[in-house]
């Protein structure tokens, strides 16, 4: 019994193409959303996800495409938010839903999340901050040893009368 449609048929998850890439690259800098990269490819997202796992060239792809619509929209919102016939609360809630790690309740893509990527704070005058577990797993030896120095300086600090 033979289970999905048979190879080079409509709708198969393996015709990648590496052309892919700028395809997907292309439609992003217009602005348009992961919904149109599907329509314009004939696949469905979980195809884009699975040639993002498979092919390495597709995953890096994917990522710059999605900073690519991140630019496209925040110039967009920039240029746009004093149009009279636009309405700004609608434009900041797409960029909210589509780009929370920009414009979410707890933005992460800020220079504060970048001068604080090693657990160091340069704003907060050197002071260790919480570690996101992301952020931990790519500390290196140099990195523990300065956040361990940091806090050895903040307790000797605190002891002082």
């Amino acid at each position: 019994m033979l289970i999905g449609q048979p190879p080079g048929g409509p709708g198969r998850a393996d015709k990648y193409d590496p052309e892919y890439c700028w395809e997907i690259r292309l439609l992003a800098q217009e602005g348009r959303f992961p919904e149109s990269w599907c329509a314009k490819l004939g696949v469905t997202m979980n195809t884009l996800y699975h040639w993002a796992d498979k092919h390495p060239e597709f995953n890096e792809a994917m990522t710059i495409s999605w900073h690519l619509l991140n630019d496209y929209w925040t110039r967009f919102a920039a240029d746009n938010l004093k149009h009279p016939d636009l309405k700004t609360v609608v434009l900041l809630e797409i960029l909210r839903k589509r780009f929370p790690e920009t414009w979410g309740l707890n933005p992460r893509n800020t220079q504060e999340n970048f001068e604080n990527r090693h657990g160091i704070a340069p704003t907060t005058g050197g002071q260790p901050t919480a570690l996101q577990p992301d952020q931990a797993q790519r500390m290196t030896d140099d990195d523990i040893t300065a956040r361990l120095a940091a806090l050895r300086r903040r307790n000797e600090e605190a002891e002082k009368p």
